[in-house]
């Protein structure tokens, strides 16, 4: 990534730091010797020469820039997967050094000592392009760990690296293959920090317990920050490095909160992952100028005129904003208590008091004095907080209202959900939740993060290149594109989250190009079918009645065959994928058997999507191969199979009495074709 290589050769010096401490410089330049990472004699260009470059002025600044994880990326991980989720924690020994770099930029990489000259060959620390060709590496193990062994999530940052997975899997086992990836890219681990599967593991210097579900600080990083505060107390005056230091101590611990928390305790238990607004759990304050103030909290409410004490505040020109703050700091008073973990949403008419609670400052002291007091209660009391504008100051009822109060009424919600699930075919919901669960991976593969929302981003520019990934690196069919985009499409429509398919006038152009493309360039392999001829069913027939199998084994192929023959049938539609499901799979109660002919009423199909159901009627044909007595055969030996077998019953069971299975009826048939000696292709 160095832009230019052909530079003169200059000698600078070393630091001070290195000459404090030469043995130690000794030491660690022999290991690096001995490790084949240092080797040569070349010279390195200087550093704050206003005639040479330094190495990183000659690497882009963009083209190297990264976006690390977070720990919140591995909370929000283990809150997915629930309490006592199971952690495993690898880390690549020498990680920059794994890598090397080309021969020819040897000599930009050089240092001097004791007269003697010695140039990198691997990647080296401090360099602007290092973290970023190394993080290729990683970003590539994810994606095996991921498509090629399945584990399910796998976070890293450079080095490190996370895997986080339900309770009642085997912790053991991902272990067991993440050591067998990197023995089999060659790439050694440290021994000391590649440790699980534990329920309790620190990471990115945090300490993640998913047994307590918190994220906590080490016992001997808060011994420090005690004694550096403990220090600066007994002081009168520090240095500016020094108070540098204190405040990236503050900073680190705040990692483990909200960013911006003033007071911490160094324990963060995990927050909700969505915000929760104040009336959704029946909250509410308000202030009036003249008469007081109250609040109201699920049963308990407080009120009270203005205290004679705040009269001069009052009539400043802030009162506005002060009085509609005062009763939201009363309420975390008195019942802060009971938020513990939420994300508190506040509504207020004041754009004003929206900016301040917001921005957790403001110019006027006395209302300092309200956050100072606000913010310590959202500390000792574990939550935070924010503030929107109210869309109308007349009306206290927002849209949040409306929510809480369908919410709550349990069985309309469960009915939703159920209409919702039945919209789409059980083997279409499964397809599109594929398709989106490759998008969402495709972006985390590519660095995409999205931490405020459980939808990923979704634009035009990411289909493309989603698409074009599919085609590209998965082998997708244009028609398997377009049914994961689907299924895209379908979950953002499903929870209700506004995308770019929303708008109807907005046609997606490039992405429609995209698929013409993909068209063209797919290889035209059509998979030869040949059909069930009515010689075929005829010879499967007299087979089966000659006793191949047991009496049931072999009525049942017969039967089901010859319905579908003249049913025109597909085989989803008397089988089942997995489990039966009187809904839409056929039953006793849907076969009539009448005079001259039996009813088979089909409840679901392809090309029925809103079940209306259809009545199929076979006759009998007077032949030898008939779907009427085939039909009533069956019948009467599944009867006396099953005696106490109930209308709602699958009608095609197999022997165990389990529904008959597509997978159970096209293996069987293989079987029978292979030994009538009809040759077929899987």
């Amino acid at each position: 990534m160095v832009s230019k290589t052909e530079l003169p050769t200059v000698e600078c010096k070393n630091l001070q730091s290195a000459f404090r401490n030469p043995d130690s410089v000794d030491i660690i330049i022999k290991q690096e010797v001995d490790k084949g990472i240092v080797e040569g004699k070349y010279l390195s260009s200087p550093h704050e020469s206003q005639d040479h470059f330094s190495i990183n002025d000659l690497i882009d600044k963009e083209q190297c820039s990264l976006s690390y994880v977070k720990i919140d990326d591995a909370i929000n991980a283990i809150k997915e997967f629930g309490r006592l989720s199971i952690l495993n924690k690898a880390d690549i020994a020498d990680a920059f050094k794994q890598l090397g770099i080309k021969r020819d930029q040897h000599h930009l990489y050089c240092i001097k000592w004791r007269n003697l000259y010695y140039y990198y060959v691997r990647l080296c620390f401090g360099s602007r392009s290092s973290p970023k060709i190394f993080d290729n590496l990683s970003v590539a193990i994810c994606w095996i760990a991921k498509n090629n062994y399945n584990i399910p999530v796998i976070l890293h940052l450079l080095d490190d690296f996370l895997t986080v997975q339900a309770s009642d899997t085997s912790g053991d086992r991902t272990m067991a293959l993440i050591t067998l990836i990197f023995n089999r890219l060659n790439i050694p681990l440290s021994k000391k920090k590649t440790v699980g599967p534990h329920t309790t593991l620190e990471y990115l210097g945090i300490i993640l317990d998913t047994d307590k579900m918190e994220a906590r600080l080490p016992q001997d990083k808060v011994e420090r920050i005690i004694y550096f505060i403990g220090t600066f107390l007994r002081r009168h005056s520090i240095k500016k490095r020094e108070l540098l230091q204190l405040l990236g101590h503050f900073n680190f611990a705040a990692r483990v909160i909200i960013p911006g928390r003033t007071f911490w305790n160094c324990v963060s238990f995990f927050y909700d992952t969505f915000t929760t607004n104040a009336a959704d759990f029946e909250l509410y304050t308000d202030a009036a100028s003249t008469l007081g103030f109250g609040g109201y909290f699920k049963g308990h409410w407080f009120c009270s005129s203005w205290p004679p004490e705040l009269q001069n505040i009052l009539d400043s020109d802030m009162s506005m904003a002060f009085r509609e703050l005062y009763p939201i700091v009363v309420a975390a008073v008195l019942w802060g208590k009971h938020w513990t973990r939420k994300r508190i949403v506040f509504h207020c008419d004041n754009e004003s008091t929206v900016n301040i609670i917001n921005k957790g400052r403001s110019k006027v002291q006395d209302i300092m004095k309200l956050m100072r007091k606000l913010t310590w209660l959202a500390a000792i009391n574990n939550f935070t907080f924010s503030n929107v504008p109210e869309r109308s100051a007349g009306s206290r009822c927002t849209s949040h209202d409306l929510s809480a109060l369908l919410t709550r009424n349990v069985e309309l919600t469960n009915s939703v959900s159920c209409l919702l699930k039945t919209s789409i075919a059980p083997r279409t919901r499964t397809q599109y939740e594929c398709g989106y669960s490759a998008y969402a991976t495709f972006l985390r593969m590519t660095g995409v993060i999205w931490l405020n929302s459980d939808m990923p981003p979704l634009t035009e520019e990411f289909l493309i290149h989603f698409a074009t990934h599919c085609f590209k690196n998965l082998h997708l069919k244009c028609s398997t594109i377009k049914m994961y985009i689907c299924g895209i499409r379908y979950k953002y429509l499903e929870n209700g989250k506004p995308s770019i398919f929303s708008d109807s006038s907005d046609k997606l152009y490039r992405l429609d190009a995209l698929y013409r493309g993909i068209k063209k360039n797919e290889k035209k392999s059509t998979k030869p079918r040949l059909p069930i001829t009515f010689t075929i069913l005829k010879d499967i027939c007299q087979f089966l009645r000659k006793g191949y199998y047991t009496p049931y084994v072999n009525i049942l192929p017969e039967s089901a065959c010859v319905t579908a023959y003249f049913g025109f049938l597909r085989c989803g539609e008397f089988t089942v994928l997995h489990s039966f499901d009187s809904e839409c799979n056929v039953s006793i109660e849907d076969i009539r058997f009448l005079k001259d002919k039996v009813t088979f009423h089909l409840k679901a199909s392809k090309t029925d999507p809103f079940r209306e159901g259809v009545d199929i009627h076979l006759f009998v044909s007077g032949a030898s191969v008939c779907p009427v007595l085939s039909l009533e055969r069956y019948m009467d030996y599944r009867t006396r199979k099953f005696k106490d077998s109930k209308s709602q019953d699958a009608f095609f069971v197999m022997e165990n009495r389990k529904a008959l299975t597509r997978n159970y009826f096209i293996s069987s048939l293989k079987n029978i074709l292979a030994v009538l000696g009809y040759r077929f292709k899987n």
